[in-house]
């Protein structure tokens, strides 16, 4: 999967609620990445075998106009922007990104 992995920081576009007030904005993300490894060893001997793991997206940061509102955000909000994330770098590692550049 994808060799990125550490703090890293993009620009996502999602539609979040602020003050009960639905909008769409273009956030500045950082977080830590750490890739998944695939499963392996599945035709071989049982002890062999290992599951790999899931790629994790821990999100440290999201700014919107320069303003600090992670703590603001929906728990569904966040997780949006931690799936657009999380797929970007699927898709970044695979060499099928479609999503929004910086």
């Amino acid at each position: 999967m994808s060799k990125r992995s550490g703090s890293l920081s993009r620009k996502v576009l999602a539609t979040i609620t602020l003050d009960g007030e639905e909008f769409d904005a273009t956030l500045e993300v950082d977080y830590d990445f750490t890739p998944g490894s695939p499963a392996t060893g599945m035709s071989g001997p049982p002890e062999n075998y290992d599951p790999g793991e899931e790629c994790t997206v821990d999100i440290t940061s999201v700014e919107y106009e320069g303003v600090e509102i992670k703590h603001k955000l929906s728990e569904q909000d966040l997780e949006f922007i931690r799936n657009e994330i999380e797929e970007w770098e699927i898709e970044n590692a695979l060499g099928t990104d479609t999503h929004f550049r910086d």
